[in-house]
């Protein structure tokens, strides 16, 4: 460990008095991108010069000569982060790296397979080949997307016509871990949570009436795909014998059945799971049951909405998932995206553009 880092300088002395950092050179560093630290031997986590954290995502605040900058907890940040007086020797690369296709690497001039590479979340890179003494190892680290920040969105139309938006950045999209066949019965992906959400309410019980306990749900009807139910008064989670979802006055109304195990004014914790349709390779595929064990899907029902059916979708291809939380409000959809506020030097792409839509699209990039 703490053997092989991206690097795109070194850092050698952080100054307390003006926050600053003294680095070889600023020359590839521009503000506002992400900048991660890391010291050959260290971890994640680890203190490093000046008192930052390896693996914390910081941010370029402002380049003040060709060897001295200073840095953010976000972007345009108000203030620099604190340092203290330190030297020593300390790697500055700029972004997370996440994709190893994003990487080239070769030992002693044969380029290794990205399959033989693994990154960290502090941009250590595991090469998982035979390295020896004197062995020489030569890393070339391109920027995580083919655009600073690209936003990635879904643009669907079904068949009467009607065209939906979805934003489906990092944190809104997964792979599949597993090929699909016609016969599939379970879509297995490989983080399950990002193409679902959990809508959180915290609630009293009110007093039964007809020994039901009647709650509104805040989650989307059209996408529920479970309800768990924790009673915090008395600790326990509720059996899902016991209550049901209907749907009253176009409204999704939690009812719970009086027993034992409720009484009127006691503390509940209701967790609704959203999602119920993936979107892979043109099709969508509606599902029923959610494994977060395994990170699966069952319950299919391929072809969904008018997509067709595809014959074999191969692993690793990409995974979306039509979430409320992540479409775009129709008022918005014949509208101007950008801001026309045009920057001298980088124009006006939806990446620094200050529409709402631009803005919403935004959530969730890296």
């Amino acid at each position: 460990q703490g053997t092989f880092f991206l690097v795109t300088t070194q850092a050698t002395v952080t100054t307390a008095s003006n926050s600053r950092i003294t680095c070889n050179s600023t020359a590839d560093l521009v503000v506002n991108n992400k900048v991660i630290f890391t010291q050959q031997g260290q971890v994640a986590g680890a203190a490093v010069l000046g008192g930052l954290t390896q693996g914390t995502t910081y941010y370029i605040k402002q380049i003040l000569s060709s060897t001295q900058f200073t840095i953010g907890l976000t972007r345009n940040a108000g203030t620099a982060v604190t340092l203290t007086d330190d030297t020593g020797i300390m790697n500055v690369t700029q972004w997370e790296q996440h994709d190893v296709q994003r990487l080239w690497v070769t030992v002693n001039g044969y380029r290794l397979p990205s399959s033989k590479l693994r990154v960290g979340e502090d941009n250590e890179v595991s090469i998982l080949t035979e390295i020896s003494p004197g062995d020489v190892v030569i890393m070339t680290n391109m920027i995580p997307n083919a655009t600073p920040d690209e936003e990635i969105y879904l643009n669907a139309v079904n068949t009467t016509g009607e065209q939906s938006i979805y934003r489906a950045n990092v944190q809104a999209r997964t792979w599949l871990s597993q090929p699909i066949f016609p016969l599939s019965q379970v879509i297995y992906v490989g983080d399950v949570t990002r193409v679902t959400d959990n809508v959180i309410q915290n609630v009293i019980a009110p007093s039964p009436v007809n020994n039901l306990y009647s709650i509104g749900l805040t989650a989307d009807k059209n996408i529920l795909s479970g309800v768990t139910v924790l009673n915090n008064t008395t600790g326990n989670t509720l059996d899902t014998d016991t209550y049901e979802v209907v749907v009253e006055n176009l409204s999704p109304i939690l009812k719970i059945t009086d027993g034992s195990y409720i009484s009127a004014g006691d503390s509940l914790k209701i967790t609704s799971l959203e999602g119920n349709v993936l979107y892979i390779n043109g099709e969508q595929i509606k599902f029923t049951t959610i494994n977060f064990d395994n990170n699966s899907v069952s319950g299919l029902q391929r072809g969904a909405n008018g997509t067709g059916v595809q014959e074999y979708i191969a692993k690793y291809t990409e995974v979306f998932s039509l979430l409320s939380n992540n479409r775009l409000p129709d008022l918005y959809i014949d509208q101007s995206w950008n801001s026309y506020t045009f920057n001298t030097t980088e124009g006006d792409p939806l990446q620094i553009s200050t529409t709402t839509p631009a803005q919403f699209l935004q959530t969730d990039i890296t």
